[in-house]
């Protein structure tokens, strides 16, 4: 095997009601056979199959951001970039009584937790339970977590993993919050998710979050993450005459 790409499907909501797009991932050409146009046509062929919109998310300027989008155009599909999503990281911050705590959740709480509460323009994820429980058996060490209030008003959910960072010391491995579906509040609510990954986590002092494109900066910064060097770009390919592909601006959809 020199190459691989796959093609995952993923329930959204948008404005326009409920849809399945396609999420590309797992996109590699083995570092001995690159230069030979393998990944260009992986590109086109998993095009040529796909039936709906696909999100990709690629390193800025990268041979996979440039192949996709002339597999693209060859079909006659729009490659439109939405927005490029920094990585940020965060560390323990001491903080008595906070109002919004986060907890391990349930698959059916997790569920009711990441259903939109009003329409928006972005590709909001929105997991059915089959994927829902699939993210307890990945290998990964997902855990699905919900913000709540001290009465019980449920503010958000989110899918926190174990991820690998490279540091000055070497690899290390931090919790990641993923991806995040934040309602209200939303400073406090992506603290408690913070403040719980690093708490369910052992020899490790900072936690990341690659996917934070639907809070706004203020609660980024309110939240305790700070911005990195490392960040990616996200499009959508699809066909132009198509309503999701012109209108989506923005997703939580988790990132791999």
């Amino acid at each position: 095997m020199v190459g691989f790409v796959a093609l995952i499907p993923r329930e959204i909501a948008t404005p326009n009601g409920a849809a399945t797009i396609h999420v590309l991932s797992f996109f590699a050409v083995h570092p001995d056979y690159r230069g030979a146009r393998i990944g260009t046509e992986l590109a086109s062929r998993m095009l040529a199959i796909s039936d709906r919109p696909i999100l990709t998310y690629t390193e800025p300027g990268s041979h996979s951001e440039r192949a996709f989008s002339q597999a693209a155009t060859a079909r006659g599909w729009t490659f439109r970039h939405i927005t490029e999503l920094r990585t940020y990281a965060g560390g323990a911050i001491p903080r008595s009584g906070p109002s919004v705590v986060a907890r391990q959740a349930t698959v059916e709480e997790f569920i009711a937790a990441t259903r939109p509460r009003e329409p928006t323009p972005i590709a909001w994820s929105q997991p059915t339970l089959e994927p829902a429980r699939h993210y307890l058996s990945d290998p990964r060490g997902a855990c699905l977590a919900v913000a709540e209030t001290k009465n019980g008003d449920v503010l958000g959910a989110a899918l926190i993993v174990r991820s690998e960072v490279l540091t000055a010391d070497g690899a290390e491995d931090v919790p990641s919050v993923d991806a995040v579906w934040v309602h209200t509040h939303h400073g406090e609510t992506l603290s408690a998710f913070r403040t719980f990954a690093l708490e369910r986590s052992s020899g490790t002092s900072i936690v990341t979050a690659p996917n934070l494109d639907v809070v706004p900066a203020a609660a980024i910064r309110q939240s305790g993450f700070r911005a990195t060097r490392s960040a990616f770009n996200i499009a959508i390919l699809g066909d132009p005459a198509e309503l999701l592909t012109r209108e989506v601006v923005s997703t939580n959809l988790e990132v791999f």
